[in-house]
């Protein structure tokens, strides 16, 4: 079974197959092509695996060099140790791209899997063929199309430990020779794994609502139309955190019974609650009945029309247009504790966007060349309420140009302070690309690329503070002076050379160039600047032993200038943004699989890291860290700020080793039926969570194991299957954070306990 070390495996071998393994087909380089022949380090994950694995979203992935993880108020993607924070003005630098689409913000991975056919994970900056830049890797997912038969699956999963029922299913109806339509849908039901010991409930309650429709045919005999719209809801009641390290201040508890324990387990959910009088007041602020301390409720939706043109000539005109928006709700009890503390609520509203024009030469000849034409429009809205020893927090709903907000009495107790702000970043970009190779010889062959691009960004920042309630809240502008508009520019050259050294096993190496433009931070409205990167990568693809043994090897080097870091700032709690002067990652990094007989499978992926800051000299101070004494001192730039050096010191989210080590055995049953078997080792060693490598916050080291038994008949027409993932029951955290109030007191995201599903899918 494996999502990460089978990940190339897209197909189980039948009893009579030869014994060899399954090529694989990407489209990394926007043409179809052999994963063996893309000088690129790519990972693949076929739909089928994720399924097999009941991996359901981004965060049941292991992938060595890869971590998506939900944090405080935003979500971490990292590649290779590099991605951005915590901070909703951020896009990734390693982004998402759905069917060409580009996905710039992390809360897009907090949706569900849904009718996937592949997912490519392409490792270092990928400055042409995917539109919109990607500066630290991409996450490239593709999705299934209807074909010309007609066809369907449905699938059907419980697990037992979370309480989790999930059903999921697709039909591909043909409509003549020429068109045909697919419906995708997938519901899924969680009550959560841990326990919240004030409320008595399981969290977190997870509930997915995901819905596709996808339209494919030929509107004359050389023009193809693709067309899909999609829905998705996402909503979490209450969440995966837990208090893990408690200072003698933070135990504000209403009872010595009520006191947290802060011991780390696999039982324990976050340990506030909101009083009943407060839901009663605010009921637009509290959606969750329960008095839960934890709500996120994301509603997403967009669509895609491509028209593809075959030229007399051999060359491919494509035309990509993409919409995608979401509006997300998040209330948060941030002292996570019953000592009503802190709390705040966001309400995030983005709306983009895109086009892309691609003119591609035929695959035939020694020259064969790319260009392209990219732009897209951008609007992201962020209402955001905090209040400190205070639960009326401002309404998060106002007009379009808040000149001020008008507040309702509500429920109140020994206020001190409250901050309401409004940001709204306005983006325009635009890019031309073009890529050129040329075969020398048979074995030789060179590629030149290059992209330009210009990023604009606009800030309206309104914000106010003082003591709540307030009669009214006049929300005024950032200081004369503030920076609220940027235009940054980028030249990026490329430059790849590959050599088919014999049959099968091609050496490669390329340099490129990276970059992500700059923008605001959505929690002060302050400016950061663009981060770039220059990139090195040497490689080699091989298949031997009659294509029974795959070994791909990639090693790189990566300085980043200017990495976008966001940090929590324990006397604003808030994270917020600034730049490390530079970073470098390196490292090497295996990936190998063996077909043993036509019925076993092995795979192996094993990836070496060494990502620092190469010059941070101006980075946030850790929470407690000046209380402790240990290196944060007043800035040399503004001495009211304290900051720390962390030159030289690991990434987040940058283990030195990890890797994954899979099996799959077939046995057949009878002559009509067959089983699988199937196991994986995922490794991992120590990392830090938090870019201001907080010395509390670290994950240390740890293997995990996953299983899969599965009895099919030959056809294939339905399937029964038990999956158990950390079947060790591993206690891991995903996420560390300080924890507001509570100086050098911790949170910690636990994940998954282990679970065991019960998967059956039916096909015809």
């Amino acid at each position: 079974m494996t999502v990460s070390s089978l990940a190339s495996a897209q197909g189980g071998a039948g009893p009579d197959a030869e014994v060899a393994l399954e090529e694989i087909v990407v489209t990394a380089q926007k043409r179809t092509e052999r994963l063996q022949d893309v000088p690129i380090s790519v990972q693949v994950v076929s739909g089928e695996r994720l399924q097999n694995a009941a991996v359901q979203n981004f965060e049941n992935l292991e992938v060595p060099g890869l971590r998506v993880s939900r944090g405080g108020m935003s979500d971490t993607i990292t590649v290779r140790g590099i991605g951005s924070g915590q901070n909703l003005g951020f896009e990734q630098s390693a982004p998402m791209y759905i069917d060409g689409i580009y996905y710039g913000r992390a809360r897009t991975q907090r949706l569900g899997f849904l009718d996937v056919e592949r997912i490519e994970f392409l490792k270092g900056p990928q400055p042409t063929y995917l539109g919109k830049n990607a500066a630290a890797g991409a996450i490239n997912i593709t999705t299934r199309k209807p074909g010309p038969e007609l066809e369907g699956d449905f699938m059907g999963s419980y697990e037992p430990v979370t309480n989790e029922r999930a059903v999921s299913g697709g039909v591909s109806v043909p409509l003549g020779d020429q068109w045909a339509i697919r419906g995708a849908f997938k519901y899924r039901k969680s009550d959560g794994y841990l326990t919240n010991t004030v409320t008595g409930r399981k969290e977190p309650a997870v509930e997915d609502n995901l819905a596709r429709l996808t339209l494919v045919g030929n509107l004359t005999d050389s023009l193809k139309l693709t067309a899909n719209a999609y829905y998705g809801n996402n909503l979490d009641l209450g969440r995966n955190n837990q208090s893990t390290i408690c200072t003698p201040n933070f135990r504000r508890d209403i009872s010595s019974e009520a006191q947290d324990p802060c011991v780390f387990d696999l039982e324990k959910a976050g340990f506030g609650t909101i009083p009943a009088a407060a839901q009663a007041s605010r009921p637009d602020l509290y959606r969750d009945d329960g008095g839960g301390s934890f709500v996120s409720d994301m509603i997403a939706k967009g669509g895609v029309l491509q028209l593809d043109w075959s030229l007399p000539s051999g060359i491919s005109l494509t035309s990509v247009t993409g919409y995608y928006e979401f509006n997300n709700f998040q209330f948060i009890d941030t002292d996570q504790g019953v000592a009503d503390f802190s709390a705040a609520t966001f309400l995030e509203d983005y709306k983009q966007t895109s086009q892309e024009f691609r003119l591609i030469s035929p695959d035939t000849g020694a020259f064969k060349w790319f260009l392209g034409l990219y732009a897209d429009k951008n609007t992201n809205t962020v209402w955001n309420g905090s209040g400190v020893n205070a639960r009326n927090l401002l309404p998060i709903t106002g007009p379009v140009v808040p000149p001020q907000t008008p507040r309702t009495p509500a429920y109140v107790a020994a206020n001190i302070s409250g901050r309401y702000q409004y940001a709204e970043e306005d983006a325009e970009s635009w890019a031309a690309f073009a890529d050129g190779s040329y075969d020398f010889t048979d074995r030789f062959t060179a590629r030149v690329g290059v992209r330009y691009e210009q990023v604009k960004k606009d800030n309206n920042f309104r914000f106010c503070t003082g003591v709540v309630p307030f009669p009214i809240c006049n929300l005024a502008p950032l200081p004369a002076g503030t920076i609220t508009s940027l235009t940054d520019t980028e030249f990026q050259p490329v430059l790849v050379l590959d050599y088919q050294l014999m049959q099968d096993v091609m050496l490669y190496g390329s340099l490129k160039k990276g970059f992500k433009a700059g923008g605001f931070s959505g929690t002060d409205g302050l400016s950061f600047r663009p981060e770039s990167v220059t990139a090195v990568e040497l490689g080699a693809k091989t298949k031997t032993l009659n294509n029974r043994l795959l070994v791909n090897v990639a090693v790189f080097s990566g300085k980043y200038s200017d990495l976008q870091v966001s940090s929590f700032d324990p006397v604003l709690r808030a994270f917020v943004t600034n730049n490390a002067a530079s970073a470098k990652n390196q490292g090497v990094e295996l990936s190998s699989e063996f077909a043993a007989t036509d019925k076993l499978r092995l795979s192996l992926d094993v990836a070496y890291l060494d990502a620092t800051y190469d010059e941070f000299t101006n980075a946030a101070c850790w929470a407690g860290q000046t209380t402790l004494g240990t290196g944060c001192v007043p800035s040399s730039v503004n001495p009211a700020v304290s900051v720390q050096d962390l030159s030289g010191v690991t990434l987040p989210y940058a283990p030195k080793w990890s890797g994954t080590l899979g099996v799959d055995y077939r046995l057949d049953a009878g002559a009509r039926f067959y089983t699988t078997w199937g196991a994986d080792l995922y490794v991992t060693s120590e990392f830090a969570t938090l870019s201001d490598i907080n010395p509390f916050a670290f994950q240390s080291g740890f293997e995990r194991v996953n299983l899969r038994a599965s009895f099919a008949p030959n056809d294939d027409k339905w399937e029964v299957a038990v999956v158990a993932r950390n079947v060790t029951d591993l206690r891991t955290a995903s996420f560390k954070n300080a924890i507001p109030g509570g100086f050098f007191s911790i949170s910690s995201f636990t994940e998954p306990p282990a679970t065991y599903t019960i998967q059956a899918r039916f096909k015809f």
